[in-house]
């Protein structure tokens, strides 16, 4: 049997995976306080902002934000899960950025060779801003 087959007999329930929209709408609205802010960074609704992050709570069963009037404050729990959850995806940009540096190298790779040929003085430097 593989790692995830569950014998006959076992009583563990299936595990769900994390929800990662909602992680990514609760992500924005602790960094902004805002379900409006994050809405517009998301190219969302407010609404479903809100309602991801409810979503979110009731996986994890706890209260992320205080709610009031068009505000919102950062439970205990809540800052706690924002600052993993920032660095969780910060350390999946850093990824992500590399990528896209060697992507644009690949593709322009021949108009570069062509402008160094007419320029043989010019000197590249490395880029070291996604180095680990």
């Amino acid at each position: 049997m593989g790692p995830c087959a569950l014998e006959p007999e076992a009583t563990v329930k299936p595990r769900h995976p994390v929800p990662l929209n909602a992680l990514r709408a609760f992500e924005a609205a602790a960094r902004c306080l805002s379900f409006q802010q994050a809405a517009a960074q998301l190219f969302v609704t407010p609404a479903a902002v809100s309602h991801q992050v409810k979503h979110l709570e009731a996986y994890l069963g706890v209260t992320l934000f205080h709610r009031s009037h068009r505000s919102v404050e950062l439970t205990a729990t809540g800052e706690a899960l924002a600052a993993s959850v920032g660095e969780l995806f910060g350390q999946l940009d850093l990824p992500a950025g590399i990528v896209l540096v060697v992507t644009r190298y690949v593709r322009f790779r021949p108009v570069l060779s062509l402008f160094l040929g007419h320029s043989p003085t010019l000197r590249l430097l490395p880029d070291d801003r996604y180095e680990s």
